[in-house]
């Protein structure tokens, strides 16, 4: 036999051995592990993930913004508000949700867990139709009333109708990822949405770069790759080794699903509130400075993803491993997994600072061509001001997590409204009419500031170790 062949076959079992290994023995003891290995295998995979993710994000806006140009990049930030609504309605019910059923399984009560996995999981299709009916039939009503002048309007709407047709997908992979968290499946997770993340950046180079399709080649890309994602979670919970049942019988009253979105109500409106906040945003730039300041922006919030995005995977990685713990009633390993989130987020800020403030050439070059000069000077003046914010905002993140995960939805809804709502519009609308153009990007970190202060107040009020004598 040829030795190709034979290499080909050999990488094709290892491939399988490594495949079973994560659907099989993946699991770790959530309740008797050790704090710190156990935090790494969760946090780490699930970094990973959201780093392949945002890395799949990045990449598409590089595609688009070198092989397309800054209009089609603006037009795509445009939509932006339309995924933070569907995603923060979905995020809501997966994260609290997830939160009661790991607190059932931390109680050996898997028939209830799988009841509260089921009703969530047909709620977020519902939600996905509905708003995939509306992106589909109607998506140049949409984004005009989202702000789009002339120049935009016809890509943006083109992005959005062809985006919409996938976003069962893109809000169900999110889902499941979570749940097989909770299952304590971390690294089939990491591997489905690390291959999910793959096959996007062929798909773009594919559609983008060689078939010129421009923001129809984006959102076709990325909703393949979050289809394949979608399929390798959710065939897990048809296997054996799955924990959890996906059912549409016997589930009982749906009274823990309005349990489940009260306590996912930070989620809702962190969501929400970034896509108002990107909503204004965009108003204020295409009335100042038109297609190009949306541009640059749009660099801008590239960043923001990327940095807010990594903090969101260190707070969703400790959520199954204090909810589970907390329903198992064990108040010091709820501190442990705590302390070290703080300190991962705190090292993660530290570190993205450091590369907008010595390398924000390198950064801006990445999403635009040589012949967009003016659009690259305005994104590293903005740069300048909004690298304060990444010393502050993992934090207040994590906090957020902390708080949704031991059941105190309404301190984690205070810290979300007023990290990516309250602060943000209260310091736009008072620092601009000082520092001008530089007083709207200065509330940003401003408003993380301000953020970290309330969040570490509330953390006085429920630290970990009066949780368990309190309930």
């Amino acid at each position: 036999r040829p030795p190709a062949l034979i290499e080909g076959r050999e990488l094709e079992s290892i491939g399988l051995t490594a495949f079973r290994w994560i659907m099989q023995n993946g699991k770790f003891d959530i309740v008797n592990g050790k704090t710190k290995p156990l935090f790494l295998r969760y946090c780490i995979p699930n970094v990973l993930g959201i780093l392949a993710l945002s890395s799949a994000q990045l990449i598409d806006a590089f595609f688009i913004g070198n092989y397309a140009g800054s209009a089609a990049l603006a037009a795509i930030n445009i939509v932006l508000p339309v995924f933070s609504l569907l995603m923060g309605l979905g995020i809501m019910l997966c994260t609290g949700g997830s939160v009661i059923c790991a607190k059932f399984i931390g109680e050996k009560n898997y028939t209830d867990a799988s009841a509260i996995f089921s009703k969530v999981i047909f709620c977020n299709i519902m939600l996905c139709l509905l708003v995939t009916s509306l992106g589909i039939s109607m998506p140049h009503q949409i984004v005009g009333f989202l702000g789009a002048n002339a120049e935009l309007s016809t890509q943006s709407a083109a992005y959005l109708q062809y985006v919409a047709a996938f976003f069962t997908f893109f809000l169900g992979s999110y889902c499941l990822s979570v749940f097989a968290r909770v299952e304590q499946r971390p690294l089939l997770a990491f591997s489905a949405i690390l291959l999910g993340t793959f096959v996007n950046i062929v798909l773009d180079w594919l559609f983008i770069f060689k078939f010129h399709w421009g923001v129809k080649g984006a959102a076709v890309a990325t909703g393949l790759s979050q289809m394949l994602t979608f399929l390798i979670i959710f065939s897990h919970f048809f296997s054996k080794h799955s924990g959890l049942r996906l059912r549409f019988r016997g589930l009982g009253h749906w009274g823990d699903l309005a349990k489940a979105c009260y306590n996912g109500i930070s989620e809702l409106v962190d969501e929400f509130s970034i896509g108002i906040t990107t909503f204004i945003f965009n108003l204020i730039m295409i009335k100042q400075m038109g297609t190009v300041g949306v541009a640059a922006y749009t660099v801008i919030n590239y960043a923001l993803l990327f940095g807010t995005l990594l903090a969101y995977g260190i707070g969703d990685s400790i959520v199954p491993l204090i909810s589970t713990n907390y329903g198992a009633k064990k108040s010091s390993r709820i501190a442990g997994f705590l302390k070290l989130s703080l300190l991962s987020g705190a090292a993660l800020g530290t570190l993205i600072f450091a590369g907008l403030m010595f390398v924000p050439e390198v950064i801006v070059s990445f999403f635009l061509g040589e012949q967009e000069w003016e659009t690259k000077r305005l994104a590293l003046e903005f740069i300048d001001l909004l690298k304060w914010a990444f010393l502050f905002s993992s934090v207040s993140i994590i906090l957020s997590a902390y708080f949704t995960a031991i059941e105190r939805p309404m301190e984690s809804a205070v810290v979300a409204l007023s990290r990516s709502l309250i602060f943000p519009i209260l310091f736009l609308t008072l620092m601009p009419k000082v520092f001008a153009m530089d007083g709207v990007f200065i509330s940003i970190p401003l408003a993380e500031l301000a953020t970290v202060v309330i969040a570490l107040t509330l953390l006085r009020r429920n630290e970990p170790r009066d949780l368990v004598l309190a309930d």
